[in-house]
């Protein structure tokens, strides 16, 4: 039998495969697959439900297995880890997606996948109140044990997962592109240091793979789907923040955004995402910790729902 990250990533070479196609594949159809041929019969099945699959040769389906067998070895010399769907370490959370990613990248603690998550994030252009809040969200998280999830990014990220190490925490940073590189590069000492610490690095993007718009927005949705819940430090409505905001709802996980006056809403047009879904009610409202502390204590029930919908 062929291994099943062999098989993904072969596959996802041909234009026409993508995630969709791949998550419809069964473990058992996968055990059928012992070699070459095999797998190129695999890939007929795939074609002939779906003709805008590229048509291609057992030879040129050689090419890209060659091609695949050296994306991994590349990502074992740089100590970075393949994880498929099928594997023991892939998080059951992310079969609550849409579109699941098939392939996972991680470099670090590996079971930080599997802990007590609680995703913090917000804007790049983050005000000194909404510093404040960031370091107290992450502060707060580790004294409730939850692991700290956020996206490396400048601004409300990186403030949360340095709050979350600080206070001797654990973190995963999940990431727009590929591990052999740090976006933004800013914060390369930050990764390194989530490292050390026993966090983890993450990504659905091999080596090579450049940060993108379209990118950065897959990855938001795998923040949202990896925690409890997702708590907003400050965002505006267009904000790539609000990508993970609409994961959580759709997942009905928790969600809070932290409150701030009028007075900084008109300065800070990048919390305007904040007074709007606290207005209307569609968050919950946090200022101080105790009700960080009540809204993670909320949280601690979404295991018992994830069950529920995947089994």
């Amino acid at each position: 039998m062929l291994e099943s990250k062999l098989i993904f990533l072969t596959l996802l070479h041909i234009r026409g495969i993508g995630r969709k196609s791949l998550t419809d594949i069964s473990k058992e159809r996968l055990c059928l697959v012992q070699n070459l041929q095999s797998l190129y019969e695999l890939y007929q099945e795939l074609r002939d439900n779906n003709t805008r699959i590229e048509a291609i040769d057992l030879s040129e389906l050689e090419c890209y297995f060659k091609i695949a067998e050296k994306i991994i070895k590349a990502h074992v010399q740089a100590g970075i880890t393949i994880i498929d769907r099928f594997d023991d370490e892939y998080p059951q959370s992310f079969n609550l997606l849409k579109s699941p990613p098939v392939l996972l990248y991680a470099k670090g603690n590996l079971s930080c996948l599997h802990k007590k998550c609680i995703t913090i994030i917000g804007t790049r252009h983050i005000s000194t109140q909404g510093q404040e809040m960031a370091a107290l969200a992450g502060k707060v998280a580790v004294n409730k044990d939850f692991t700290v999830v956020s996206g490396l990014a400048i601004g409300c990220d990186t403030v949360a997962h340095k709050a979350c190490l600080d206070n001797k925490g654990l973190t995963v940073a999940i990431l727009g592109n590929g591990l052999d590189t740090i976006y933004p590069a800013a914060n390369k000492g930050l990764a390194a240091r989530i490292l050390a610490s026993e966090g983890c690095l993450l990504s659905e993007f091999p080596m090579g793979v450049k940060a993108t718009a379209y990118n950065l927005v897959d990855r938001d949705r795998l923040q949202a789907a990896l925690s409890y819940g997702t708590i907003v430090i400050e965002s505006g409505i267009k904000s790539g923040t609000m990508n993970a905001v609409q994961e959580t709802l759709r997942e009905h996980k928790p969600l809070a955004f932290f409150e701030y006056n009028e007075e900084h809403y008109k300065k800070h047009t990048d919390s305007s995402a904040n007074k709007e879904y606290l207005s209307q009610e569609k968050a919950s409202g946090l200022n101080n910790y105790d009700s960080v502390e009540d809204f993670l204590e909320r949280c601690q029930a979404i295991p018992c729902a994830i069950e529920q919908s995947l089994f």
